[in-house]
């Protein structure tokens, strides 16, 4: 959602009360198309963020980058922005990759431990596909889930919310909120694009309570 974690994030949403919470992971900034992998350029999560963090008074971070096998490959530390940036930049040389053009089927992993304990985390795997996909193509993810679904209130979610559409509409208004929408919302984004095959060693049921295929 914010392009690349760290830095500024550490401030909001990491600390900040409630009300803001809602606001950075509400329809207002995630429905925005910046608001993706590997993009800070109009991107409002990012740029809203920057300047909540900037106004606490952060006078220097330390942010670390990591490869596929959680070795550390890079520190960054100093100013927010600077050492933000240079963390940043790092991340999108070392690990995005331009592709010739969209595939009829992508096959991706929501990450390896710990990243793929819940479906919830494997989302991120589904959303980071999207781009390599073709409309109405096919996105298959492997997942350990080994933690199961995930919150309680995004078990909720998953089983309950049968009518996807409703639910995009349902969380647009003012009076409804839940922990972990979020989520689910990003969720939508993959199935609108694609059809989603998971392969779940726990998680089966309720994802297939959610319309997934296992």
């Amino acid at each position: 959602m914010a392009g690349f974690s760290g830095g500024r994030k550490e401030i909001c949403p990491g600390i900040s009360y409630m009300d803001m919470f809602k606001h950075f992971h509400g329809p207002e900034i995630l429905d925005s198309p910046y608001t993706s992998n590997a993009n800070l350029e109009n991107n409002p999560f990012h740029l809203e963020s920057t300047e909540i963090a900037k106004k606490t008074g952060v006078d220097f971070i330390v942010s670390v980058t990591i490869n596929k096998k959680r070795e550390v490959t890079g520190i960054f530390s100093g100013d927010l922005e600077e050492a933000f940036y240079r963390g940043a930049e790092f991340c999108r040389k070392a690990s995005c990759f331009k592709i010739k053009g969209e595939a009829d089927m992508v096959v991706t992993t929501g990450g390896g431990l710990p990243l793929d304990a819940t479906f919830y985390q494997t989302v991120k795997g589904m959303v980071s596909a999207m781009p390599a996909v073709k409309k109405g193509g096919m996105i298959i993810v492997a997942s350990e889930c080994s933690e199961g679904i995930g919150s309680e209130e995004f078990k909720e979610l998953t089983t309950l919310e049968e009518d996807l559409d409703a639910f995009i509409e349902k969380i647009k208004r003012p009076d409804y909120f839940k922990i972990d929408q979020w989520e689910l919302e990003e969720l939508v984004k993959a199935r609108r694009k694609a059809e989603v095959f998971l392969q779940f060693m726990y998680a089966c049921k309720s994802a297939q309570d959610s319309g997934f295929n296992c």
